[in-house]
């Protein structure tokens, strides 16, 4: 039986994004309609619920495909190499963990995260790197992250001024929940002015946070 008209599918498929599980509702009204099949054992009605949000915002959903291969035979310099060479191809990270393979033998588990359109070409640049035989799509169509912004900051330490590069994560209403600042650039300060790494990035992050609403 035609459970959704083409016409209905079409209507849904413009202006609703499909949803995993119901989201938390200040419900303002539901409702039930019944159909004219007997669908036995399922009941034929639907059922529709109408209200808005907890007043906060969100993360933003980014569509994505999740590449992963099991290794056994890669060398150490093919490993390392992997971040730089599949992000040509278009990976967005790639994760290398240790794993316990057939025959109790020692190996790598790949897990490489992509936009779906670049999966083929990801797949393809993970084998030719790694001469797996296999390179399995986990099946995952979308994460849900911060929107991300990017501000320098100028740290005064005795009388020198260095900038770091501190990232700011926030949902989608501009509500920030972290501030971090960028490792490398407080690694390059920590050198040169004799501090320690994690002391540089708590300067960094506390400049910004007392020079606007940071939190």
């Amino acid at each position: 039986a035609e459970l959704l008209t083409p016409t209905g599918a079409a209507i849904l498929g413009h202006v609703a994004d499909g949803i995993d599980a119901l989201p938390a509702l200040e419900l303002e009204a539901s409702g039930y309609g019944a159909g004219g099949y007997d669908l036995d054992p399922h009941p034929n009605v639907l059922r529709v619920l109408v209200g808005s949000g907890e007043g906060r915002g969100d993360l933003v959903k980014d569509d994505i495909a999740v590449l992963e291969t099991n290794l056994d035979d890669a060398t150490p310099e093919v490993l390392g190499g992997l971040q730089e060479t599949l992000a040509g191809a278009g990976a967005r990270d790639v994760s290398i963990l240790p794993a316990t393979m057939k025959k109790s033998r020692p190996g790598h588990l790949v897990k490489v995260i992509c936009k779906p359109a670049d999966r083929e070409r990801v797949a393809r640049a993970l084998a030719e790197e790694t001469g797996t035989l296999g390179v399995r799509d986990a099946g995952v169509t979308h994460r849900w992250i911060a929107n991300r912004e990017f501000e320098t900051v100028t740290l005064e330490i005795d009388g020198d001024e260095y900038e770091v590069t501190v990232k700011i994560a926030s949902d989608s209403d501009g509500e920030v929940y972290d501030v971090s600042a960028e490792y490398d650039d407080a690694k390059a300060v920590a050198r040169e002015a004799g501090l320690s790494t994690r002391d540089v990035r708590r300067r960094a992050e506390q400049v910004l946070s007392s020079t606007g609403d940071r939190s």
